[in-house]
């Protein structure tokens, strides 16, 4: 469960900011659960606030809108790359939908109280939707005005990650118990595909943006995982001392390389850059210490700025 205490905040908000440091842009003392950036704009990015609602800014976090005023816990958020007036943001319920036309939220409630803790967008020609739940998998193909079951009914899913290179998909859904399942026909069937997992419990998942049969995999113990055939097969980063739980990642393409940046971070608020597919890793500058992180926000428009959302407010990194 992503639920977490607070302890020791002077450790940021006491000392002075200096450059590359994180930087409180917002919500101090106010938890962020989801972090999303416009794939077109920079500038433009949404979080979701505890007992707050969802807020848009369209300055890079200098000033906020709230956007949807809700209780209910948003627990991820996803901008449609091909039309970024539409957006998804899963919640304790279901899925909230902004209406591009309007700009109004529709919720469409899944099973109350059966919390949706992730969420992808399929990019291929069938436009799916995805959501992972307390109960299974579940599938839109008409933009989220309505959803059916994928499959793993009997499973919490606290992961999904979403392989967009073929004709079709293929979903991975991360579980606290039974580690991965694999999909090639959007949830009719799921293999799993835990060969090398010495830990089960997967807590967050990502395919590589350039090579998307490279998954990259964090669990709650020290233990970062890397798959270079589409989760036939895992190993362990040779640099797990390094890291402290992997709870959430992000990724950007490095125009000046062309090559993909991996972010992490971790339940002790350390984030790291993953690079060379896990063979270079860096703490990034900046005091973070004994803070919880819990998401992470980025563009490939400028992947040198990271959004981190904390159990104790939004910061921000320019590196």
């Amino acid at each position: 469960m992503k639920y977490f205490y607070i302890f020791m905040l002077f450790v940021i908000w006491g000392l002075p900011a200096t450059a590359n440091d994180w930087k409180l842009i917002g919500f101090e003392g106010v938890p962020i659960y989801a972090i999303a950036v416009s794939p077109v704009d920079k500038d433009v990015l949404y979080v979701f606030a505890k007992d707050e609602g969802l807020f848009a800014s369209s300055d890079g976090g200098a000033t906020w809108a709230c956007e949807y005023k809700s209780k209910s816990q948003v627990n991820c958020l996803a901008i449609d790359r091909f039309n970024t007036r539409l957006l998804y943001a899963g919640y304790d319920d279901g899925v909230l939908v902004r209406i591009p036309e309007s700009g109004k939220y529709k919720e469409v409630i899944i099973q109350r109280g059966i919390k949706t803790s992730s969420l992808v967008l399929d990019e291929t020609s069938t436009k799916a939707v995805v959501i992972g739940t307390a109960k299974g998998i579940y599938k839109s193909f008409d933009q989220g005005a309505s959803f059916m079951p994928a499959g793993l009914s009997n499973f919490a899913i606290t992961c999904l990650a979403i392989d967009n290179s073929g004709a079709k998909a293929v979903l991975y859904a991360g579980t606290p118990t039974a580690g991965v399942f694999k999909s090639a026909n959007y949830g009719t069937t799921w293999t799993p595909v835990n060969t090398g997992l010495k830990n089960l419990e997967v807590y967050s998942l990502l395919c590589d943006m350039k090579t998307p049969s490279i998954i990259y995999l964090g669990t709650l113990e020290e233990n970062i995982y890397t798959s270079e055939n589409g989760g036939d097969s895992w190993q362990a980063l040779p640099i797990n001392n390094k890291l402290n739980q992997g709870y959430a990642l992000a990724q950007a393409i490095d125009q000046a390389t062309n090559t993909t940046v991996i972010y992490l971070t971790s339940l002790s608020g350390d984030v790291h850059k993953i690079l060379e597919r896990g063979k270079t890793i860096n703490k990034l500058s900046g005091q973070v210490a004994n803070i919880y992180g819990i998401c992470l926000g980025i563009t490939n428009l400028v992947p040198s700025i990271l959004y981190l959302g904390t159990t104790t407010g939004l910061l921000k990194l320019d590196e």
